[in-house]
């Protein structure tokens, strides 16, 4: 292998190089995610949680959507089903992306548009995303508070969504800490040159002077083209209104960015003003500080490509997993979940909740109403309660088969329990005695049954279990009314049919209490959407990982290269075998190594502690074997990398 040389131009041309290339990376990154979160030009949002006085929903989204054309902002609704991203858009942006293609991030994402007026249910009551700030949204509250609506406005939640990204948060703060580093080796490095300088009182300025010029041409062609392509590219492809998210994160990425490379020359400024100017002159690095260096960041590069590697394959196999039980979810068209809201104006809560639990009893009367609960019993096993038109819909192969007929729909409490595990089904009687019944208990097996859990966040249930222990309650069975608020408001009590599920949320007496409704499998699609996106994330944050990994394994090889040569360079002219400083070396790398495994070894422990503990942690923890291989290959070469820069002894040397 060629001699590696680090030259004074080396780190200042990676500097440039990496601020200019990471600005763009998370740039474009922070932006996707922005939209993937939310839709296109939002600022702000405000979510419409009651009926209004005699107001009707043409009324209602008619204005809103007048608001938006006069002001000339966009005004939108996002929902989601199993393949498909849904935009409701006030008409004359509707009319322009039906045009011309939704024009968001990322690209090639399915996405429908439709006007507000298409809204499903002509409900009006929901999340509504606008444009414009905080002049336009004063413009929609005047004409919600004219009709008696009861609101809850808040902004863009863009900080949130940064945030709760899991590898954009950590790969964000390995770029900053990276580039930090770089600076600070950039100044190191030109260890004379900073010599002289103090000598003649050189301020901050002219040490960044220096730095910027000695980045070669080719680097700043880079930084040009990295900043242009972009922009370039977005309008090329249709995607020109995606230019202001990109250009406003590019901004603030480039800023921190320029930041940490700024705080990475004041540190070394300090080191090196601390040190004797004589040694400086020499232009020699200190080696307890190289060596320190050199632990610290190949250290925390390769434990964040194993902390990614490791949630990505347990991501990964979740969304494999979720997958499966897509198909199921597609065939469940017709129910509908609620959302309960905090507006309470008229009936009062007191008077609502009889109401709701009324006509939900009456919907119950016409089989309307699904009642699905899966709760854990206390060996943490799933157990499932259902009225008897869940348990018709959900059961596999169905209730003929294990012998329970039409004649038990009125009859007592039946107990499907599993014949291999009647222990499972003890809770469930024991459950049924405290309330006051003894199920009839039905001793079966291979049976599965829907869930009906449409989940909390990306980690979603599986959708069907498999000899779950389950109790029946016959027909007309239901529970009180406090308990039915609380169903419908977890989404265990859900509505069949569009017209059932629309007329329970305008009922008069009730409806104030509903915020919003939605297909339940739209519900479940959405956190399947938040999960693919964590997993793309999770993903594109593992390559920049690798990517930073590469470039720290370099720089750190070359500093340790400088600091150790001059040792190695008495064992090449003596013509003595460098086993001893060889050996040393491979032990520092080997210390990086084993922080690595034990860093692995704690992630699967922690995996095994978690699913003794709870079948649902062990759900979201899956250590994924794959990822022990993975890790190991990724050491394997970076330790290669870097002791074949360390170690190679330079051209000219081997030459002579």
């Amino acid at each position: 292998m060629a001699a590696v040389a680090l030259r004074s131009t080396t780190i200042p041309a990676l500097t440039v190089t990496l601020a200019a290339g990471l600005a763009v990376l998370f740039g474009y990154w922070s932006a996707w995610i922005l939209q993937s979160a939310e839709p296109l030009h939002a600022d702000g949002a405000f979510q419409v949680r009651s009926l209004g006085d005699d107001a009707s929903f043409d009324d209602v989204v008619g204005e809103l959507d007048g608001i938006a054309a006069g002001a000339g902002e966009t005004l939108t609704v996002e929902k989601n089903l199993p393949d498909t991203r849904v935009i409701y858009a006030d008409s004359a942006t509707a009319a322009r992306w039906k045009e011309g293609g939704y024009p968001g991030l990322p690209p090639g994402e399915a996405v429908e548009v439709h006007e507000l007026s298409e809204l499903p249910f002509a409900e009006y009551r929901q999340t509504y995303y606008h444009s414009g700030g905080q002049q336009v949204f004063e413009r929609y509250a005047r004409a919600l508070d004219e009709r008696g609506i009861d609101y809850l406005e808040f902004g863009s939640q863009w900080l949130a969504y940064l945030l709760g990204q899991r590898a954009f948060g950590s790969l964000f703060s390995l770029a900053v800490f990276a580039l930090a580093v770089v600076a600070f080796l950039a100044t190191t490095v030109a260890a004379k040159r900073e010599a002289v300088g103090a000598l003649h009182g050189d301020s901050v300025a002219t040490s960044v002077a220096r730095i910027v010029a000695a980045t070669p041409l080719p680097c700043w062609i880079f930084a040009a083209v990295a900043t242009v392509a972009p922009p370039a590219w977005l309008a090329a492809t249709g995607r020109g209104e995606s230019l202001p998210d990109y250009l406003v994160a590019w901004v603030a990425m480039l800023a921190v960015f320029l930041a940490a490379a700024a705080a990475g020359l004041f540190a070394a400024r300090i080191v090196l003003r601390a040190q004797a100017i004589p040694q400086l002159l020499r232009g020699k690095l200190a080696t307890p500080v190289v060596v320190g260096s050199n632990l610290v960041v190949r250290g925390l590069s390769l434990v964040l490509v194993a902390g990614l590697v490791v949630e990505a394959g347990a991501l990964g196999a979740e969304v494999a997993r979720q997958r499966e039980d897509k198909p199921a979810w597609q065939a469940v068209t017709d129910v509908y979940r609620f959302a309960i809201t905090g507006a309470r104006d008229d009936p009062s809560v007191d008077e609502a909740v009889p109401s709701l639990a009324a006509a939900v009893r009456e919907l119950d009367a016409e089989g309307a109403v699904l009642f699905a609960s899966a709760t854990p019993n206390p060996d943490d096993e799933e157990e499932l309660h259902y009225n008897w038109a869940a348990f018709e819909r959900s059961l596999s192969p169905g209730p003929e088969g294990l012998g329970i007929t039409d004649d038990d729909r009125a009859g007592g409490v039946i107990l499907v329990s599993p014949a291999a595990g009647r222990q499972a089904a003890q809770w469930l009687i024991e459950e049924a005695a405290e309330e006051g019944f003894s199920p009839r208990v039905v001793e079966a097996s291979g049976y599965s049954a829907f869930t009906w859990d449409a989940g909390q966040a990306e980690w979603l249930p599986s959708a069907t279990l498999h000899e779950p222990p389950i109790l029946v309650y016959p027909e007309g069975r239901l529970p009180n009314d406090e308990e039915i608020l609380s169903a419908v408001s977890n989404g265990s009590l859900t509505i069949t049919g569009e017209a059932n599920a629309h007329r329970l949320a305008t009922n008069p007496e009730s409806g104030s209490l509903i915020e919003a409704v939605d297909p339940l499998a739209a519900t479940w699609a959405g956190h399947h959407r938040t999960a693919l996106t964590t997993l793309a994330t999770l993903l594109a944050g593992l390559l920049t990982a690798v990517l930073i990994l590469a470039g720290a394994t370099v720089l750190c090889a070359l500093a340790v290269r400088r600091a150790v040569i001059g040792r190695h360079r008495v064992y090449w002219l003596l013509g003595v075998p460098r086993t001893k400083p060889v050996a040393a070396l491979v032990a520092l790398e080997a210390i990086v190594a084993v922080v690595t495994a034990g860093y692995v070894l704690w992630s699967w422990r922690e995996s095994r502690y978690l699913a003794s503990v709870s079948d649902e942690f062990a759900h979201a923890n899956v250590f994924h074997p794959a990822a022990v291989g993975l890790v190991a290959a990724v050491v394997v070469a970076s330790s290669a990398l870097w002791l074949a820069i360390v170690i190679n002894r330079p051209r000219r040397e081997r030459q002579a």
